[in-house]
């Protein structure tokens, strides 16, 4: 039988729009794994997400679809003010192929790289460094819960606007497909560009468990987004616990860490050496 989640009505109107836009080739969105697609259902906007056909064949998909659906319940349940909120959905694994239909909330925004393009260099200036610690807000509630993104980039992050359609309010994490628990043993995976060189080079070759591993994955995620799409290169990231004007919710507390240094790189941890072994000298 189908697993759905919320209003089992309001998954199939959702459904059957999507395919009439999907027809007729409106509103997408397309990703590696799937396409999303945004629509007006009683008046209320939302995102829609189906995971493509072809890949439905695949047992690795199979396990992200899973994985998806079910990490998308618990972050909207726990922190739906970081995270897209996850309205409805329809997971259907009975058979040899697979079905999922994600639905969330639309609020009036756009991605990252959409937001960036949108505004002048003058507007961006004065935001930067809010726009950075509501990201890293996000992505330290989601570790909070022991779970990792893995796939931060301007394309997974959600900037919330105002009436006036710029005004920035704060940031969301979206596209939670790379998402993994604590404990789970994985390929390394996200985007070349927002991946370390060690996860690249370990990707599709080692399947890791290291959750500490994840995380410094998503503190070099940050770190590109702030050198290379803001273009601070020259700047190191912001304190942002010292940042006194915050978007959305309070951020929460920084613990040591994820504190950054006056260089802007993340906290080197103290290496212990390991006591060399005594050998006897033969007479």
């Amino acid at each position: 039988m189908p697993e759905y989640h919320g209003d089992t009505l309001l998954v199939e109107k959702c459904i059957i729009k999507f395919k009439e836009l999907k027809t007729a080739g409106i509103n997408a969105m397309n990703g590696s794994f799937g396409s999303v697609r945004k629509m007006e259902i009683d008046g209320t906007p939302y995102f829609v997400k189906e995971v493509y056909a072809n890949e439905l064949q695949y047992e690795r998909m199979k396990t992200m679809m899973v994985n998806e659906y079910r990490v998308n319940k618990i972050l909207t349940s726990r922190i739906p003010e970081y995270v897209s909120r996850f309205i409805a959905g329809k997971l259907d694994n009975t058979g040899t192929t697979m079905e999922m239909y994600l639905i969330f909330e639309a609020p009036n925004g756009y991605n990252l790289k959409e937001y960036l393009d949108l505004l002048t260099a003058n507007q961006l200036e004065r935001i930067y460094n809010r726009l950075y610690c509501s990201i890293k807000a996000a992505q330290l509630e989601i570790n909070s819960l022991n779970i990792v993104h893995r796939d931060i980039k301007p394309e997974n992050i959600y900037v919330i606007v105002g009436p006036d359609g710029k005004e920035f309010k704060k940031c969301k994490l979206i596209d939670l497909g790379l998402a993994m628990k604590a404990g789970e043993k994985v390929n390394p995976a996200g985007t070349g560009r927002y991946m370390p060189p060690t996860m690249r080079l370990l990707n599709n070759y080692r399947r890791i468990h290291n959750f500490k591993a994840f995380k410094e994955h998503n503190e070099y995620s940050l770190e590109q987004i702030w050198k290379n799409d803001f273009q601070k290169d020259d700047e190191p990231v912001p304190n942002c616990e010292a940042l006194n004007e915050r978007a959305g919710p309070p951020l929460p507390p920084m613990n040591s860490n994820n504190n950054n240094n006056s260089k802007g790189g993340s906290r080197k941890t103290k290496r212990f050496k390991k006591p060399k072994r005594k050998t006897r000298r033969l007479e």
